[in-house]
């Protein structure tokens, strides 16, 4: 047997991942123009929680488009802004979304069915006057939109939703990424996850674990023991894992839904994800890739444009 097409592929998955980040560290994408937004959130152990984000509402425009970045991130990452200027090139409304604390003002932390915050955003009093929303989640981020989406008394007003390299099995993902290739990816993760923590702290927020032991922590395992789970009150790391999984959920999910995935993403894994595509609902449009983790050449969605991913992703839910 030959190895040499599966190391070329590990090597591509890698390669589209760091690209994209070393060209944005080198030559940074710019924000579009956009305002502040904000809304609050009533949480039973931290109170009231202030939700941030960045938004850029047309006059007379009654459609909206909500970018929600992965763990560890927030609304001036890179792939949301690279988003956000495909929105803005476009002509259509969008927010940049920041789950609670991601901006790094101290509310919080958050988890991967941390869904109430986008029930709180969507409830927004800015957020009123659009008829018609739609909703792109990345990684972790993508995950959180998946829980939401299979659950009840969602927002009749969301059309549609797109995720890009979501991933889908909780304690695969967090047990895969402690290979030694995944260790510079949970090494960045775990520096984000950090300083939101710290933020935290100096808000004296009530928080389970010190922040000199956080700041030891070296894996994902180690966060979700001492921050999420004594934070939420899940049983154990396996508890939350099993209960907050989106997978199992694929094959229940109503809303129309584009899942982009790619094949050679070292972070979320195609192994961790086709059993559960397999079992997606007919609502569900999987879209394979070449690429790595949110990073990609050029793909694919229906195979007649291949371009960059932003304006499909744009053309896919608009036209849905």
């Amino acid at each position: 047997m030959s190895y040499e097409p599966v190391v070329r592929q590990v090597i591509h998955g890698h390669f589209w991942t760091l690209l994209p980040q070393l060209a944005h560290t080198v030559s940074p994408e710019h924000a579009p123009r956009d305002e502040p937004w904000d809304t609050t959130l009533e949480d039973p152990a931290m109170g009231t929680l202030r939700l941030t984000g960045w938004i850029r509402a047309r006059p007379g425009h009654d459609t909206l488009f909500v970018l929600l970045h992965g763990l560890g991130g927030n609304h001036d990452s890179r792939y949301v802004r690279t988003m956000a200027r495909a929105c803005d090139r476009a002509g259509v409304s969008y927010m940049r979304f920041n789950m609670r604390g991601a901006d790094r003002s101290g509310e919080d932390v958050y988890h991967a069915g941390t869904t109430e915050d986008l029930r709180a955003m969507l409830r927004s009093p800015a957020l009123a006057r659009f008829r018609r929303i739609h909703v792109i989640g990345f990684s972790l981020g993508g995950h959180i939109l998946i829980r939401w989406a299979t659950e009840p008394d969602r927002d009749p007003r969301v059309a549609a939703i797109a995720t890009v390299c979501a991933p889908l099995d909780l304690a695969y993902g967090a047990d895969a990424i402690q290979r030694p290739l995944g260790w510079p990816y949970q090494w960045h993760v775990l520096r984000g996850l950090k300083e939101m923590y710290r933020a935290a702290a100096l808000r004296q927020r009530p928080l389970p674990t010190s922040v000199e032991r956080v700041d030891a922590i070296r894996t994902i395992l180690e966060w979700d023991d001492e921050v999420i789970v004594p934070r939420f009150g899940f049983p154990s790391r396996q508890e939350y894992y099993a209960t907050q999984a989106a997978g199992p959920r694929l094959g229940s999910l109503e809303i129309p839904t584009l899942l982009i995935a790619a094949e050679a993403d070292p972070v979320v894994t195609a192994d961790q994800l086709r059993p559960w595509v397999a079992q997606a609902s007919d609502a569900v449009q999987v879209a394979w890739t070449g690429g790595g983790h949110i990073g990609f050449p050029h793909l694919t969605i229906d195979g007649t444009d291949e371009g960059p991913l932003e304006p499909q992703i744009l053309a896919w839910l608009l036209r849905t």
